[in-house]
């Protein structure tokens, strides 16, 4: 009878360190997942940290262009100007002549 109870209490003994094996297991596997998450989560932060100042720059750079451009297209557009008053003042003798002789030879 005492082997029967001492293997009896040996199944049992044995049965509550598998519950703590188990439950310690368990217990690790949460906490790695924890970690993993807030890990995960330090990762995304540094991610979209990274992105929104790549689009900070972007979109400064697409500014500056901008006004590259403005400024570009202004100065091409005041040379062109000055272009046509030329040709109108290279021009402007002859027309007033052909004029003045179309209407008083007419």
């Amino acid at each position: 009878m005492d082997a029967s109870r001492d293997g009896i209490s040996k199944l049992m003994l044995a049965e509550k360190e598998a519950q703590a094996i188990v439950r310690a297991a368990r217990e690790e596997k949460t906490s790695r997942l924890r970690a993993a998450v807030e890990e995960a989560k330090g990762e995304i932060a540094s991610y979209r940290a990274e992105r929104e100042a790549r689009y900070a720059q972007m979109v400064a750079e697409q500014a500056g262009n901008k006004a590259e451009s403005e400024n570009r297209l202004q100065a091409e557009f005041n040379a062109e100007i000055a272009k046509l008053h030329g040709q109108v003042n290279a021009a402007k003798a002859s027309v007033v002549s052909d004029l003045l002789n179309a209407v008083t030879s007419a």
